[in-house]
């Protein structure tokens, strides 16, 4: 048997092939959002659906304004997504004798994320195009009643520019931070990255991570005097003690990933942070990672490079973490054509945390591959966690589509085909040992758990016997 594992190792080494998919994700719900996108209905979004925020049944909408002129957009909450519908207007008024369910966006922008955390609530942005206009990051309560409940807004002067994030930011570990330097931790913050002007071009640097609520009389989403973190921090010594992901030193240069890779761009446009570890993606052309360390800095470090349209926006990304089966990822979208319709599933991408690529494999609810409308690229990602789906909102054609993780079949029926291409050869050996070497989920083909060399024998005992039947 040694002799024969050896013989098909080296002849595999020869070969060329492609692993099968890594990721297998099923189409459980299609939302259709056409109605909210059209000007006079009571729940109107904006005419283009630009991010989202998937919470059990619950999917939060906010959109763009796609004309040259200021209009009056809403956030709306459609309950009860798998069933008979309900749409419920986001109050932006913390008083509730007072309600205001619009928000005055100008042309061409919109409502750029939301974040949300259980416990804790959603973060919501929208861009006006500078610093300082008030409200453009505003928290609220979705857990403790049916009517979300506006808890925070940040305040005029002081109120960062709304084109990037939000995040929650647990920290390293998923520790949360001191807010006032008492000792004690207070809780989580509200990471954003924003490419406007601060004094010294701090924002280059990385992002900035903000109190979310008022403490201790400083307003909460401030992002002068509430502030706990920019990329620019440095202890004694001149080591980061922050997100370094951008500038290395004051006007650069920029820091390049440990795998070489450059970044081409500091105009930001997405963060998300990974709740348990701090791991840190941010988004700017590129795909930027971070591993967060107990010093609250980034390293190892790695860039994606995912094409070069500096002036797109909708450049978003989501990490994918706790997954049913497989790897965690980040699922971005590709947008270095531009406004080009192009088939979602090439504008759809994922990495794993060392920039190397996952490939994603869609299907409908019978296992078939997927078939949907071709988009421009501008897609949104919102990742439930608690109950393992995946919401993508699709700009052009006003729609919104719910994943499941479909992991009975992403292995295939028979390991033996491990690259599942109809045949068992020597392709099938090197696929397999690509996922072993690297501890993928399908490479435990004796289904203990585990990926060890018992494995190795389970698949050979198959392999040799020229499939499972």
């Amino acid at each position: 048997m040694k002799k024969t594992l050896l013989a098909l190792c080296l002849a595999a080494g020869a070969a060329v092939s492609v692993a099968s998919a890594d990721v297998r994700l099923k189409l459980v719900s299609t939302q259709d959002l056409f109605d909210v996108c059209v000007v006079g209905n009571a729940f109107f979004i904006g005419n283009n659906p630009s991010s989202i925020a998937l919470v059990g049944d619950r999917l939060f909408v906010g959109g763009y304004n796609n004309t040259s002129a200021a209009a009056d957009l809403r956030v709306v909450m459609i309950s009860n997504i798998f069933g008979a519908r309900g749409f419920t207007n986001l109050d932006f008024d913390p008083d509730p004798d007072n309600a205001v369910f619009t928000q005055s966006v100008p042309g061409q922008r919109n409502f750029t994320g939301m974040d949300y955390a259980q416990g804790h609530g959603l973060l919501l942005a929208w861009d006006n195009g500078g610093v300082g206009f008030p409200a453009q990051q505003r928290l609220f309560d979705i857990d403790t009643q049916f009517t979300p409940i506006l808890l925070e807004a940040s305040p005029a002067g002081t109120s960062a520019a709304g084109g990037g994030g939000p995040a929650w930011d647990f920290g390293f570990g998923g520790q949360g931070f001191d807010y006032n330097g008492d000792g004690s931790i207070d809780g989580p913050l509200a990471a954003i990255v924003d490419f406007r002007g601060y004094p010294g071009g701090i924002q280059n640097f990385g992002p900035f991570g903000i109190i979310p609520r008022t403490f201790s009389g400083v307003p909460g989403l401030d992002v002068i005097n509430g502030r706990l973190y920019d990329g620019s921090m440095e202890d004694g010594n001149g080591n980061p003690i922050a997100p370094r992901i951008g500038w290395v030193a004051s006007n650069g240069p920029d820091r390049i990933g440990d795998n070489g890779v450059s970044n081409t761009s500091k105009l930001w446009r997405d963060i998300d942070i990974h709740p348990d570890t701090g791991l840190i993606a941010a988004r700017s052309t590129s795909i930027l990672i971070g591993h967060r360390n107990a010093n609250n800095s980034v390293d190892p470090f790695y860039v994606v490079d995912a094409g070069n349209q500096p002036f797109a926006n909708m450049q978003n990304l989501q990490i994918v973490h706790g997954v049913p089966c497989g790897g965690e990822f980040i699922v971005y979208n590709d947008r270095s054509l531009g406004a080009a319709v192009i088939p979602f599933t090439s504008a759809i991408r994922a990495t794993d945390y060392s920039a190397s690529p996952v490939t994603l494999e869609f299907v409908d609810e019978d296992g078939n591959p997927l078939t949907l409308e071709d988009g421009n690229s501008a897609y949104d990602f919102s990742w439930d966690a608690a109950n393992q789906r995946l919401a993508v909102s699709d700009f052009l054609n006003r729609k919104a589509y719910i994943f499941e993780f479909d992991c009975g079949s992403a292995c295939g029926p028979c390991y033996a085909d491990y690259n599942q291409d109809g045949g068992v050869d020597g392709q099938d050996v090197e696929a397999f040992f690509i996922d072993w070497e690297s501890a993928q989920g399908c490479a435990d083909t004796n289904e203990d758990g585990g990926v060890d060399g018992a494995d190795v024998e389970t698949f050979f005992l198959q392999w040799e016997a020229g499939g499972c039947e």
